[in-house]
C-alpha cells in the first residue's frame, strides 16, 4: 500500500540525483496472474488547445461529485494498476491536494508518485511525458486527465503484451453521434479484415480513416525515444511521434461499446456531466457524500454489512457484493456478452431478436446488449430490483427495453400480460439466465424455470443459461465466498460439499456450481437440443432450445 503520510514529489531537478537503477529495481516483478501492464503515467500538467491561460486544469473539473483525476485513478485501481506517476505543472498545490485525499479515501492501494514539472511549465502534452523517462524502464500506459473510462478499457489495455510491436492505441469506431470533437483529434487506419490489428497510419488530418483515437496508449520505454526524435518541431502530438510505427510495430484495441467521456471542450464536458448521471451508478461515500462513478469501483467503501437473509437483499447490499468481487468473475462477465451476442446475431439481431433475461436483477448483463437486439426484457421477482433497473434505463431505450416483475415460472403469460407483450409478436426470441442465477433457485421452481424458458424460446429461438464452473469451486470457496460475507453471510467447512460443488449458508444463501458435463446432463434431462456447452476459466456456457417434435 502506499505510504499515505506523505506524497512522493519528483520534480526536473531531482530526477537527475536520484538513483534510478535503485528506484526501479524496488518494484515487484509480475506474477503471471497479473495484467501485462501495472503502471501508468497520469498527464496533468498542461491546458488542452481549448483552453486559455488562467483556466482551471481539466483534472480538477469536478464531473459526479468528483474530481475527474480521481476518476481516472480510480479506474486504473479497480484495473490492477498498482503504480502511477501523474505529471502536474499548472496548479500543481491543488492537485496534489485532491490526490493526497483520494489515496486516503478512494484508492488507498495505489502507490501514487507526483512529477512537477513547475509552474511555469511551457511543455506541450507529448513533451510533458518525455520529461518522465526516467520513472518507466517496462511498458506502461499513458492516460490523458481530460478523459474518463470503464475499468473494463484500462483492463483491455494493461492485457497488451506489445511482444513484436511498441504501442497499442485504444480507439473508437463508432463514430455516429460523437459530440465536441475538438480540432486536434487523432484519426486512425487500419484494415478491418486484417488479423494482426496493425494501424496503417495514425494523424490528425488522415484523408480517409476507420476510427478516432480514445485518449489511451499503451507504450513500450522506446516512445521515449520517438517522442526525443520530435523535439527539433516547435510543436508536436503523440501522435506524431506513434507515426513512426504505423504498419509495423503499432496496434489498435477497440472500446467496443464500452463507455468512455472526454471533457476536452465545453461541449463534450456538458455532454460528459450530462451522460454520467444517466450511465454512472451513483455511491455514497463515507464523509456521506454522493457520487456516480463508471464502472463498478471495488474500492468504494460501502455501509458495513455482515451477511443475512438473502431474501430481503436490497439494490445496495447485492450492487456493493457484486462490486466488490467484481475481479473475480470479470472475464466471465466478456465472455458472456460475446456469447449471448454470438445467438443474437445467429437469429437476426436487431432486426428481430427479443432478449429475455430471467433473474436480471440490477441488469448489469442487459446493457450491453441493449443495441445487439430489437428489444430487451428483463424479468426480476424483487421489486426494488426492477424499480431501479426502470431508473437507470435512458430515453434513448424507453422504445426497446422493459422490465417486468414476477414469478418466471409462468414466463410466458406473465410477458403476455405485461406492457411488453407487442415485443414478442414477430421476434425470434433468445431467452436467458446468467451469472449462475440458475444454481441458485431451489428446486422445482428450478425444474419449471427451465422448461418456461424453453416454452418461450420455441423451437426456433434459443436458450442461453450461464453457470459458475464447477472446476473452479475450490478456487471461488477461498477466494470469493470467504472474502464476502456480506454476500453469502459466514460458514464453516461443514457448510460445503466440495464433491457437489454446493455451498448453503446459516444466513440461508444456497449455491450450486456445475461442471460442463453436468451442465450438458441437465439439458439433456430436459429433452433438450442441446447446441453447445462451453467451459471457459470460471463459466460455463450453454445454448440449447426446445425440440422440433417436443
Amino acid at each position: 500500500m502506499a505510504d499515505l503520510k506523505k506524497l512522493r514529489v519528483h520534480t526536473l531537478a531531482s530526477l537527475s540525483e536520484e538513483d534510478g537503477n535503485e528506484r526501479i529495481s524496488s518494484r515487484n516483478s509480475r506474477h503471471l496472474d497479473q495484467p501485462c501492464i501495472t503502471e501508468a503515467l497520469v498527464t496533468a500538467a498542461t491546458l488542452t488547445h481549448e483552453q486559455k491561460i488562467g483556466d482551471p486544469p481539466k483534472a480538477l473539473i469536478k464531473l459526479g461529485g468528483l474530481a475527474l483525476i480521481d476518476h481516472v485513478l480510480l479506474g486504473l485501481a479497480e484495473a490492477g494498476f498498482t503504480r502511477v506517476v501523474v505529471l502536474v505543472g499548472i496548479n500543481s498545490s491543488q492537485t496534489r491536494q485532491v490526490l493526497d485525499h483520494g489515496r486516503k479515501e478512494l484508492y488507498p492501494s495505489l502507490l501514487v508518485e507526483v512529477l512537477d514539472l513547475g509552474a511555469d511549465n511551457s511543455h506541450s502534452h507529448a513533451s510533458s511525458i518525455l520529461q518522465a523517462r526516467s520513472l518507466f524502464d517496462k511498458p506502461f500506459l499513458i492516460c490523458p486527465s481530460d478523459h474518463m473510462y470503464e475499468s473494463k478499457l484500462y483492463e483491455r489495455m494493461a492485457d497488451s503484451e506489445l511482444v513484436d510491436v511498441e504501442s497499442a492505441v485504444l480507439v473508437e469506431t463508432d463514430l455516429s453521434g460523437m459530440v465536441g470533437l475538438p480540432r486536434n483529434t487523432v484519426h486512425v487506419a487500419f484494415r478491418p479484415l486484417d488479423t494482426d490489428y496493425s494501424i496503417h497510419d495514425i494523424g490528425c488530418d488522415l484523408d480517409a480513416y476507420n476510427a478516432i483515437a480514445a485518449g489511451l496508449v499503451a507504450a513500450t520505454p522506446a516512445i521515449f525515444d520517438r517522442l526525443q526524435r520530435q523535439e527539433h518541431r516547435p510543436y508536436y502530438t503523440i501522435a506524431d511521434a506513434l507515426s513512426g510505427w504505423a504498419g509495423k510495430k503499432l496496434v489498435y484495441v477497440e472500446t467496443k461499446g464500452a463507455t468512455w467521456f472526454s471533457v476536452e471542450t465545453d461541449q463534450s464536458l456538458g455532454y460528459s456531466r450530462d451522460s454520467l448521471t444517466k450511465v454512472g451508478q451513483q455511491y455514497k461515500l463515507d464523509d456521506g457524500k454522493n457520487v456516480h462513478l463508471l464502472g463498478h469501483p471495488k474500492r468504494i467503501k460501502t455501509s458495513p454489512s455482515t451477511g443475512g437473509d438473502w431474501a430481503e437483499f436490497s439494490v445496495k447490499k447485492w450492487r456493493s457484493a457484486v462490486f466488490t468481487t467484481k475481479s473475480f468473475f470479470n472475464q466471465l462477465y466478456e465472455d458472456t456478452t460475446e456469447f449471448l451476442t454470438k445467438y443474437i446475431e445467429q437469429l437476426g439481431g436487431s432486426d428481430s431478436v427479443c432478449l429475455i433475461e430471467v433473474g436480471c436483477g440490477t441488469g448489469e448483463a442487459l446493457i450491453p446488449l441493449y443495441d445487439r437486439a430489437k428489444y430487451c426484457i428483463g424479468v426480476e421477482i424483487n421489486e426494488d430490483f426492477v424499480e431501479f433497473c426502470e431508473q437507470q434505463t435512458s430515453e434513448r431505450y424507453s422504445d426497446k427495453v422493459g422490465f417486468v416483475c414476477g414469478d418466471a415460472e409462468e414466463l410466458s403469460a406473465l410477458l403476455q400480460g405485461s406492457a411488453y407483450k407487442e415485443f414478442l409478436k414477430g421476434t425470434k426470441k433468445v431467452v436467458t439466465c446468467v451469472g449462475n442465477t440458475i444454481g441458485i433457485i431451489p428446486e422445482p421452481k428450478k425444474s419449471a424455470i427451465y422448461k418456461a424458458m424453453m416454452d418461450l424460446a420455441g423451437p426456433d429461438g434459443v436458450v442461453v443459461t450461464v453457470y459458475w464452473n464447477g472446476n473452479e469451486f475450490g478456487a471461488a470457496v477461498q477466494h470469493f465466498y470467504a472474502t464476502n460475507p456480506q454476500l453469502c453471510g459466514a460458514f464453516e467447512g461443514s457448510h460445503i460439499d466440495i464433491i457437489n460443488c454446493t455451498l448453503e449458508t446459516p444466513s440461508g444463501y444456497a449455491t450450486k456450481w456445475t461442471k460442463p458435463e453436468e451442465a450438458r446432463r441437465i439439458l439433456q434431462g430436459f429433452n433438450a437440443d442441446v447446441l453447445e456447452v462451453s467451459a471457459q476459466g470460471r463459466g460455463v456456457l450453454t445454448a440449447f432450445r426446445r425440440k422440433q417434435d417436443a
